[in-house]
């Protein structure tokens, strides 16, 4: 076995990627090369897009030291990727097959593996001393190999254990048939299932929750956008996408600029682009003002299809922070039916897994409602259970009106009316404009929500008279009640005065409200009585005037 061959990305059953490496490794350069050959840059580059793992295993164990023992590197590490480094000598000049620069800027994380120890059993990488210099912001993290077994140079833990060609190809067969079976159980392994954590009320395992839109979605949550075939819905999707994009308000409400992707189901092509030019148009925007914040997937991929997996890992590092799938029905897998509750929650599985992939972002799905007539959507209730926001769609001539029909985490309510005009675009062939749809608060909401805040300030006031009314009521009679307990010599109690004002139909609270006003302004004067007890007498006898 040459070094040459051991230049290769293992523990990867993605077929793209065996190609490349097999492909380019005809192109790697010997070991006394000083200056890696380009198919090796390339081949980085394509590992770097196809592998967005951070981290890296890199081998510096001599090659034919592995050959000598009849050992290969195991195609399966506890989900990293193991490389091994060609060139990286013992002594003399330090060559290296792989780039340093281009990992430091993807910020990859890089663990070294080596076969020698100095004195201190630190392991012997040479040039790292240069290279961390190169590179500060790269962290590399170096082990010592030990016999059969590699382990961490602190825990003594094994890192993985290398093995006979025989036994890996064993092992590897393996493997795969379990992985095949899994993926069958799994749609292909596009569920998403999450892996349990336990933790303490308070204690953060995930991004915090914010407000994408305020009042109606927040991130990492499930929302649907119901409506009847051109209700609309797509070009209410395009506008919150792109107001959300550029940071611009939406239906009055702020919005903080984010990155939203868009998984085209239905429409796709020109259809679609010019939906997008026409609004951007009627903005006053271009296409450059949204470049590095709007993803459009087009085609997208059946959820929990093979295809969607790899559409996830692109869109995950793309970053987005909401995700529109337009439609429901065009994201089904072929003979999938929507009302079955399997299809339902196989689907929210892989969907909750996009979410996660993407940092704790926000779906929208759009979709139709049923047949009869309610704002809920069309197939398995399971959609509408899971559903933390849900959203309807009217349309009426030139005007659409949106409104929240579901609310999970927020205060339910929210209405709001959406103009429509055909704007003209060119370069389009045939397509000569489309709809586009302009955020506007409906004046028939907003008068609502000012009759409501009217009414409650008004309830408000009156529970603020009768309250003051109370208080003046039993000041009147706990004055009364200790004038009289007085003259009589007899100092009441508080108790004795809450029960005596209740008898005369004066509840606890205003009476202890009235006692504690008469103390502080001087009227009443505390004195201690027997077993603790507190007796209330006038400060000072009532002056009668003189007639």
């Amino acid at each position: 076995m040459s070094e040459r061959s051991l230049l290769s990305l293992v523990g990867t059953t993605d077929p793209v990627q065996d190609a490349i490496d097999r492909k380019d490794q005809e192109g790697i350069p010997d070991s006394d090369t000083a200056e890696p050959a380009e198919p090796t840059r390339a081949r980085t580059d394509a590992m770097m897009t196809a592998h967005p793992d951070p981290r890296i295993w890199v081998s510096v164990i001599p090659a034919d030291e592995l050959d000598r023992r009849g050992l290969t590197l195991p195609t399966s590490c506890r989900g990293t990727k193991v490389v091994t480094a060609e060139g990286m000598q013992a002594g003399g000049d330090v060559t290296y097959a792989f780039p340093w620069a281009t990992w430091a800027r993807h910020g990859r994380e890089v663990h070294v593996v080596a076969w020698d120890c100095d004195d201190e059993f630190v392991p012997v990488v040479p040039g790292l001393d240069e290279v961390r210099a190169q590179h500060p912001n790269l962290e590399v993290t170096t082990h010592l190999a030990d016999g059969h077994t590699w382990r961490d140079l602190n825990t003594d833990a094994p890192l993985f254990v290398a093995r006979t060609a025989h036994e890996e190809k064993v092992r590897a067969k393996s493997a795969d048939y379990r992985a095949t079976e899994e993926a069958k159980r799994n749609r292909e392994s596009g569920l998403g299932l999450a892996v349990p954590r336990l933790r303490r009320v308070g204690e953060r395992t995930r991004p915090p929750t914010r407000a994408l839109i305020p009042g109606v979605i927040l991130s990492d949550t499930d929302a649907e956008l119901l409506g009847e075939n051109n209700a609309g819905k797509t070009a209410l999707a395009i506008d919150l996408s792109m107001r959300l994009c550029l940071g611009l308000e939406w239906a009055g409400k702020p919005l903080t600029p984010a990155r939203v992707a868009y998984l085209v189901g239905e429409g796709g092509g020109d259809l679609f682009d010019i939906r997008v030019d026409a609004w951007l148009a009627a903005n006053g925007f271009t296409r450059d003002d949204v470049a590095d914040r709007f993803l459009v997937v087009d085609p997208s991929a059946p959820i929990g299809s093979t295809a969607w997996r790899g559409l996830v890992e692109g869109v995950a590092e793309f970053g987005p922070a909401l995700v529109v799938i337009d439609t429901r029905t065009a994201h089904l897998m072929p003979g999938d039916d929507e009302n079955a509750v399997s299809v339902a929650t196989t689907m929210l599985h892989a969907l909750k897994g996009l979410r996660d992939r993407c940092g704790g972002a926000a779906t929208l799905m759009l979709h139709h409602p049923n047949r009869a007539g309610g704002t809920d959507g069309r197939g398995s209730g399971a959609w509408d259970n899971a559903a933390d926001t849900r959203l309807f769609a009217r349309r009426k001539g030139a005007e659409v009106t949106l409104s929240v029909s579901k609310q999970r985490h927020l205060p339910a309510g929210g209405k709001w009316t959406f103009t429509t005009a055909e704007v003209p675009v060119a370069g389009y062939g045939d397509l000569t404009s489309a709809v586009v749809a302009t955020s506007v608060q409906a004046a028939e909401d907003k008068a609502q929500s000012e009759r409501a805040a009217a009414k409650e300030a008004e309830r408000e006031a009156r529970a603020e008279e009768m309250a003051a009314a109370k208080l003046e009521t039993a000041r009147a009679v706990l004055v009364r009640l200790v004038t009289d307990a007085n003259a009589k010599g007899a100092p009441p109690s508080g108790r004795a005065l809450i029960a005596a004002a209740k008898g005369e139909g004066i509840a606890r609270q205003p009476v202890r409200s009235a006692l504690a006003q008469l103390c502080a302004e001087g009227t009443f004067r505390k004195l201690p009585g027997d077993r603790g007890a507190e007796l209330y007498e006038l400060a000072q006898a009532p002056v009668e005037c003189a007639e």
